[in-house]
């Protein structure tokens, strides 16, 4: 059943497996084949789907999770077509898996081809959703111009994929098979993706009929039970893994709410941060050869804090006040991202969100209001603008004596560096552990000051002044900076790369193991930067305002988070975009592109900044 022209050799497959199974975010560090083989065995599901699934999922491994029992495709020939569907679609080849899966169908196998179609429109229509969550707040780039290479990609093309295409073709698997849950299951995690929550009850309740139904169906029938009704349930009564049992105590459907809707609930008036803005502004994309004028016209919201008398940090800055209000203005904006990083969030619906809440509590009090360090420290750029930016507006705003800074770790090195940096002598508390197991009393909801990952410019202008000690560019110095040995977001040509710009003067730095003060001082007056796409562009605030900057990334990949970066520090900007083999997540922001950029598209960019000079 191998496709007509197929592009690949077997060993050139056999490498690709291993690095898409050595990808933390598919498969988790312990246990990767089991997880790489229970990813391509079960098509419709990636391993990281939200944290909480990684909970659910990796308490059932040893039951038939996957279904081969159930599909009959065990001890079966047939088991190895659905597999190597799965592997086609879970490393990014749509249109070769969809080819693949028609095929399928064609030869008898129409459960098995249908439900491989439903997975490619199921994902592709998740990646269109959150693409209009970023268009709908008006910070999404433009579509520029694509690579020729890209012309044909699927990804390309999302406003022609939907929930409803997937649906049917999710609708035809069950059709095929009607007494086999694991069909409808993913048929109503689709319905659930849609925002039909009732739909999505009506297909497991029929799943649960099966002879032997997937040890999934009883955990989501409970969930979208507890979204509709919005009833609260001891665990041990409600879920049925262990895992869960252990970890949460109670599940609440909190409602979504503003930070204005939760002030007034708790009487008490939001703390402004920052004003909403606009920015305008441009820079220049070059794909294929051709430089294209590209404008920013761009609307950041307002920022606000909130006091509140009670609350739970669930991490990365999401709150959830009094049990019941979960705060939808934060850096989660979007029913279809609430679950990014967020473990106690497992289901989200239009207008609530399943919360599990811990056995074990522990109340925290004190007499300045506790705020958790919001952002997902751990990442360079998250820390700087999240956390850090954070930090500046509300001690512009309040003063940080005012309050008591909590963190669930410890601070590495090059945090705690830029933190002394930003705010001198501020109180932080570290307090290990999973963060939704304390109540606040007396707490502060203290926002990221950036939405869908671009920056607002009053907390760029805030870190600027506090952490930048940059002077005139030094004539001449031209700077790299790469990404040599990392296993996501490869970048192929990466070498031919280097070699052409130390041809024209560029010296290399590597950030990797120097001391913040020392990346500081370096970039202070760098006249010519060029560099990866990645956390690392945010050493943006340290270089001049002349800085000439040049940003090498994939199509698919690329966002407006550095290009805005630049303009409101006032840096001129050119973006070189490439072709890349997409490895799909659950989020398109979270899939990884192994790139490569033309060099002559570099060319380019590069020789017209170095003109700009």
């Amino acid at each position: 059943m191998r496709p007509a022209n197929y592009p690949r050799t077997f060993a050139e497959d056999c490498d690709r497996a291993l690095r898409l199974a050595w990808r933390a975010s598919v498969a988790p560090l312990n246990h990767k084949v089991r997880w790489f083989f229970q990813l391509c065995s079960d098509p419709a599901r990636i391993a990281w789907e939200g944290v909480s699934e990684q909970v659910i999922g990796g308490n059932l491994i040893g039951s038939d999770v996957a279904g081969l029992a159930e599909r009959g495709l065990l001890g079966r020939i047939d088991f190895m077509a659905a597999f190597f569907g799965g592997y086609l679609t879970h490393a990014g080849d749509f249109t070769l898996a969809e080819a693949f899966y028609r095929d399928l169908i064609a030869r008898g196998l129409r459960a098995e081809g249908f439900l491989g179609l439903a997975d490619i429109y199921h994902t592709l229509a998740n990646w269109r959703e959150e693409t209009r969550e970023y268009e709908e707040g008006g910070i999404f780039p433009r579509r520029g111009p694509i690579p020729a290479a890209h012309a044909k990609d699927p990804i390309a093309k999302l406003e022609l994929f939907s929930f409803a295409q997937a649906i049917d073709f999710y609708e035809r698997a069950v059709s095929a098979a009607p007494e086999v849950s694991f069909y409808r299951l993913h048929l109503a995690r689709c319905r659930i993706d849609a925002g039909d929550l009732r739909g999505a009850q009506a297909e497991l309740e029929v799943a649960a009929q099966a002879a032997s139904p997937n040890p999934y169906v009883e955990v989501y029938a409970k969930c979208v039970g507890q979204l509709i009704t919005r009833d609260t349930k001891a665990t041990g009564e409600f879920m049925p893994t262990p895992e869960l049992r252990e970890r949460y105590h109670t599940l609440v459907a909190a409602r979504l709410a503003e930070t204005d809707v939760v002030a007034a609930i708790g009487d008490t008036e939001p703390v402004p941060l920052c004003d909403a803005m606009a920015l305008k502004g441009g820079y220049v994309m070059v794909t294929d050869g051709q430089a294209t004028a590209m404008s920013l016209d761009l609307t950041f919201p307002a920022v606000k804090g909130v006091h509140l008398a009670m609350a739970r940090d669930l991490g990365v800055g999401q709150k959830l006040a009094y049990d019941q209000f979960l705060i939808s203005d934060g850096p989660r904006m979007g029913r279809h991202r609430l679950k990014m990083f967020v473990r106690p969030i497992l289901m989200t619906g239009d207008d609530h969100a399943l919360v599990g809440l811990p056995r074990q509590e522990e109340t925290l009090r004190s007499d300045r209001p506790i705020v958790p360090m919001p952002g997902a420290g751990f990442n360079y750029y998250h820390w700087i603008i999240d956390s850090l930016g954070a930090v500046s507006l509300l001690d512009r705003a309040m003063g940080l004596e005012a309050v008591d800074f909590i963190m669930h770790r410890p601070l590495n090195a090059w945090q705690k560096e830029l933190l002394d940096l930003v705010a001198p002598g501020m109180r932080l508390h570290v307090l290990p552990g999973p963060t939704e197991q304390r109540v606040l009393v007396n707490a502060f909801h203290l926002p990221t000051p950036a939405r869908k990952n671009v920056p607002h410019p009053e907390a760029v202008r805030l870190l600027r002044a506090r952490l930048s000690r940059h002077r005139k560019p030094r004539k001449g110095k031209r700077v790299w900076i790469g990404r040599p040995g990392i296993r996501g977001r490869m970048t192929v040509n990466e070498a031919a790369i280097q070699d052409y710009l130390a041809s024209r003067g560029f010296e290399v730095f590597d950030p990797t193991g120097r001391t913040v003060a020392d990346q500081i001082a370096f970039l202070a007056d760098v006249e010519v930067l060029a560099t990866l796409g990645g956390a690392a562009l945010t050493n943006l605030l340290f270089c001049p305002t002349e800085t000439k900057v040049v940003l090498l990334s994939a199509a698919f990949h690329y966002h407006d988070t550095f290009t805005v970066l630049a303009n409101i520090i006032g840096q001129q900007c050119w973006v070189a975009l490439g072709h890349s083999e997409t490895r799909p997540n659950p989020y398109l922001i979270w899939a990884v592109f192994d790139q490569e950029v033309p060099l002559a598209d570099v060319t380019v960019a590069v020789e017209q900044a170095i003109a700009a000079c």
